[in-house]
């Protein structure tokens, strides 16, 4: 390794460390259920059980689960890093209460959202395969997290690093 990438690889190191150090339990917590749930992905079956199905059955805890399930483990490494970027920035002026009900309503909501438009869209297609299309992930939790970030604090840096510098009113 050469010297640039020793030192980058050092700086990120540390940082990574006192970043999960500083990390509250509502962080911590989402973080678990995110790898949790991932973990869940590989049992054959609980993957079709997690997410939304409109067409197989009409399951409610599908709204609460699909939210936090990712099949992929970049996905994984992308939301973790999101929540800890978006509760440095949001839980100064929230509680760590408030932030778990603000990630539980926008899991909770975009999956119902999502799963309106399905059938909304079903409707002026009437293409069978919309309703057991499956559908799942945290997307719509880091979009809650851009437009929070966004209201509250539009000048805040997010992220310092000797290669780029992320403001909020960037995103």
């Amino acid at each position: 390794m050469n010297q640039k990438t020793s030192r980058l690889a050092s700086f990120l190191q540390s940082n990574v460390l006192q970043t999960v150090d500083r990390a509250s339990y509502a962080v911590r917590g989402v973080s678990v259920a995110l790898l949790t749930f991932y973990v869940f992905s590989f049992v054959p079956g609980v993957a079709n059980v997690m997410s939304i199905n409109l067409g197989a059955s009409y399951r409610i805890w599908s709204f609460a689960t699909a939210g936090f399930l990712e099949t992929h483990w970049w996905n994984v490494l992308i939301d973790i890093i999101a929540t800890i970027m978006a509760a440095q920035t949001l839980e100064p002026l929230w509680t760590s209460r408030e932030f778990l009900k603000f990630v539980a309503i926008a899991s909770v909501g975009s999956s119902l959202l999502a799963a309106l438009l399905l059938v909304v869209v079903y409707v002026f297609t009437r293409s069978d395969h919309l309703l057991f299309a499956s559908f799942h992930g945290y997307v719509g939790v880091i979009g809650g997290f851009l437009v929070a970030c966004k209201q509250t604090m539009p000048d805040h840096l997010l992220l310092s690093t000797p290669l780029v510098r992320i403001r909020v009113r960037l995103l």
